[in-house]
């Protein structure tokens, strides 16, 4: 009943008005202590993020006067977007921290996950991915800064809380690869850089865990449209010429994965938009409303 919940109509009317407070009482289903009901809640987000452009409408009521009671209310209602998706990043900070690995099970050598952390993984990050494709300009710039700033101000291990972490920032450069590459690029190969100029690196067996996890991160935002690796090529190969040869199984794989997403990239055929509405959400309100295209 989603869609004809957001889209209202004659039987109806004031469905729209319900949407954001649903949302805004799903966030807590985001759970690390229940599986089931946090599948339950991305699904149920996602679906609701699917059919409405997260824009900020509330700046309308000052422009026009021929809008109707309920879109007079929704307008002010769509202030609480960037406050509700800010929300829903905290949860999903709150579960990432909750799943990384105990070093009991770091010890044990295990590379994969358990099945029911791949599929919080899997709904972690389409629901994400689905609310950045439709958030407004400004509202995904708020969140970009939020998610670079918990990937870089944390080491994560690169098997749970890392591969999170790194599709979180992955669907960011998804979204908008120029703003998301101009952040995480030049921030981890300075990184990786710094930590690789002692040509022992090159020969330990065990590497620092802040090397990995920005090895991980690199390789992940690499999976975007080539071209807008472009302007980052030489940062890149200088990876790689540093990394591809560590002794270290797990540090020269997350090099290989560099290397072969940097070569999907160059190589295959990306969509340049992803957002519901051709053309995007941010046009001048005198062009567009938002609120018509909810549903």
């Amino acid at each position: 009943v989603a869609r004809s919940l957001v889209s209202g109509g004659k039987s109806f009317p004031e469905g729209p008005t319900h949407m954001l407070p649903l949302l805004m009482r799903a966030l807590p289903g985001v759970d690390p202590n229940d599986f089931s009901k946090c599948m339950i809640t991305f699904q149920f987000i996602a679906t609701f993020s699917t059919l409405v452009p997260l824009v900020d409408c509330s700046s309308v009521l000052q422009e026009r006067n021929d809008l109707t009671e309920v879109e007079r209310e929704l307008c002010s209602a769509t202030a609480e977007f960037e406050d509700f998706v800010l929300q829903f990043m905290d949860r999903c900070f709150g579960l990432i921290e909750s799943s990384t690995l105990e070093q009991t099970r770091e010890e044990t050598e295990t590379e994969k996950m358990t099945h029911l952390e791949s599929l919080v993984e899997l709904g972690l990050s389409s629901t994400y991915n689905t609310i950045l494709t439709q958030c407004s300009k400004d509202i995904f710039k708020v969140a970009l800064d939020k998610v670079f700033n918990f990937a870089v101000s944390n080491i994560f291990e690169t098997r749970v809380a890392g591969r999170m972490v790194a599709d979180m920032c992955r669907a960011a450069v998804k979204c908008c690869p120029e703003k998301s590459l101009k952040l995480f690029v030049p921030h981890c190969c300075s990184v990786i850089t710094h930590l690789t100029l002692n040509d022992d690196v090159l020969h330990d067996e065990e590497l620092d865990k802040e090397l990995l996890w920005n090895l991980q991160l690199l390789s992940e935002i690499t999976r975007v449209d080539g071209k807008r690796l472009l302007p980052y090529r030489e940062q890149l190969l200088k990876i790689l010429q540093r990394t591809l040869h560590l002794t270290c199984k797990q540090g020269y794989i997350l090099s290989c994965n560099l290397l072969h997403h940097l070569l999907r990239s160059t190589t295959l055929i990306y969509p340049t938009e992803y957002c519901s509405v051709p053309g995007g959400f941010d046009k001048p309100v005198s062009e567009y409303f938002p609120i018509k295209d909810w549903g």
